[in-house]
């Protein structure tokens, strides 16, 4: 019981009192109200008293135990609260195994926006290339030209297997004397001259060019071929050339027929390799380039400086398709891709 409580109950054993007080006086002079004798009075006040005795008593005992109970608990020692408390949720503290691994991030999706080009459709280059390129015939590829070790120049297919040797060409030995197209142009490329049988053609200064003609015939016989000067004109079908690095050029003849070099007075024909001596910006070399007309510069072809396809396979022969010189019926160019053997 608090100490409110005994107040109350004090309050009201007095008014008791004062009550009882008040019928005795009362029943003096009116013997109509009962009378409680001064012996119920005392017993009743005795009985109050020893109730609020008793109530503060069980008050005292229940604070007591209370107390009691308080000093029986058990008391954590500051490591042991600390160790208990829960970690703040707004600053986790995250342990090794807790961080995500790299295996669990999201795999790269294989269909990018930029896939790889499937060479399942493609056929391989064979074993014996040095490459492992994986090539389509039906595309255009170029290599960089092929230098010569010595007197010696192998000439190679796509495939980087050597379809042959092209040697150093000199004016006693008529077995190096080239007249093909593939070979002078490759021997070129190679060497970084034409072969011995072909003789320098001015027809400004020489009668038309009867003198050289004669020359080169009774040195080389029918396979005499001639050269011209070096041309810079940047019109004609010169334009048909894409964006050479400079326009410096000058014609190897190429005989169609056996009537070229027939005799010691001949007709040129319509062969010619043209070849560029800085080549094209777009391989970003400044080595020569050669392209090769059959039609007097109508169209061309341009040498992508090899020989075939494979040893099995001619492919596009190591030329380019045609293309429009001066003329306009053979379609556009078709730049190649370059690859390294």
């Amino acid at each position: 019981m608090n100490k409110r409580n005994r107040n109350h109950i004090a309050i009201l054993l007095t008014c008791l009192v004062m009550s009882l007080s008040a019928c005795k006086f009362r029943s003096i002079h009116d013997s109509r109200v009962p009378f409680f004798g001064s012996s119920n009075a005392s017993s009743i006040v005795t009985s109050l008293s020893s109730l609020l005795e008793s109530s503060s008593s069980i008050e005292a005992s229940s604070i007591s135990s209370e107390a009691a109970s308080s000093s029986n608990a058990p008391v954590s020692s500051q490591s042991d609260i600390s160790s208990s408390a829960p970690t703040s949720s707004k600053e986790p503290t995250l342990s090794s195994s807790a961080l995500p691994s790299s295996s669990s991030q999201a795999p790269i999706s294989s269909s990018s926006s930029n896939p790889p080009a499937s060479s399942s459709s493609l056929p391989h280059v064979s074993s014996s290339s040095s490459t492992g390129n994986v090539l389509d015939i039906n595309t255009h590829y170029r290599i960089n030209p092929v230098s010569a070790t010595g007197d010696t120049l192998n000439v190679y297919n796509l495939d980087g297997t050597i379809e042959k040797t092209l040697r150093k060409s000199s004016e006693s030995d008529s077995s190096t004397w080239y007249v093909d197209y593939r070979d002078v142009a490759l021997y070129y490329l190679g060497y970084g001259e034409l072969p011995a049988n072909y003789c320098y053609y001015d027809q400004s200064t020489d009668n038309s060019g009867n003198q050289s003609k004669a020359d080169a015939y009774d040195t080389f016989g029918n396979k005499a071929r001639l050269y011209t000067k070096t041309y810079t004109r940047t019109d004609g079908y010169a334009v048909a050339f894409d964006n050479p690095n400079e326009y410096r050029y000058f014609e190897a003849d190429i005989g169609l027929d056996s009537s070229y070099a027939r005799s010691r007075n001949w007709n040129r024909g319509q062969g010619r390799l043209v070849i560029l001596y800085k080549g094209l910006q777009a391989y970003g070399t400044d080595t020569p380039t050669i392209f090769y007309t059959e039609d007097h510069y109508s169209s061309f072809r341009e040498c992508y400086n090899y020989w075939n396809f494979s040893s099995t396979q001619v492919g596009d022969g190591g030329y380019g398709p045609l293309f429009n010189g001066e003329g306009t019926s053979a379609g556009s160019y078709v730049a190649p891709i370059t690859i390294s053997l």
